[in-house]
């Protein structure tokens, strides 16, 4: 009877240790919100991201965002291009209105490539840059494919038609 016991109180306290962990984390729960600019407006495309995990979401047309499996503590990280990302504390509330301020930055240290924005210090390849100045130069011409050929290397540019008016060329750019 005595190693019953033993065999029963070891079991029990086994039981308890293991149990514990289950009990002591947090619940997780169902956040949504809107992210909107300094006038309101519903931003849509911004990344809501719990911060450490794979959980996250992107905002609708009207700057909606909903996610689930959220634990209390855990920190939301909400960016957008062109603005200033923040990090919002989740506490026991489940819906946040988030408001995203613009993020002032400098043209002359910003290149617009045909896949984003990147600093000019950190851009890797050839780069060819014409100037309002040369484009008004050229004059005579109804379009900016009129206006680019020439100016560019790696630029070609293919008058389409002989009829007046309709100058539409198209704009081909050669990679070697």
């Amino acid at each position: 009877m005595g190693k019953t016991i033993k065999v029963i109180f070891v079991t029990l306290m086994t039981l308890a240790c293991l149990s514990e962990p289950l009990f002591s984390q947090a619940t997780s729960q169902r956040v949504s919100g809107v992210v909107t600019d300094q006038s309101g407006v519903g931003i849509i495309g911004a990344t809501v991201l719990v911060q450490g995990t794979s959980n996250g979401t992107v905002t609708d047309l009207n700057g909606k965002f909903s996610l689930s499996n959220v634990r209390e503590n855990a920190t939301l990280l909400i960016s957008y291009i062109g603005m200033l990302s923040q990090e919002i504390k989740v506490d026991k509330r489940s819906v946040y209105n988030i408001v995203l301020a613009d993020q002032a930055i400098a043209l002359n240290e910003v290149v617009a490539v045909g896949y984003g924005v990147q600093k000019k210090a950190s851009l890797v390849g050839a780069i060819a840059s014409t100037s309002s100045k040369e484009l008004q130069r050229v004059g005579g011409v109804s379009n900016l494919g009129s206006a680019l050929t020439g100016l560019l290397p790696g630029l070609t540019t293919i008058q389409s038609t002989g009829q007046p008016g309709m100058a539409g060329n198209p704009i081909y750019l050669l990679m070697e």
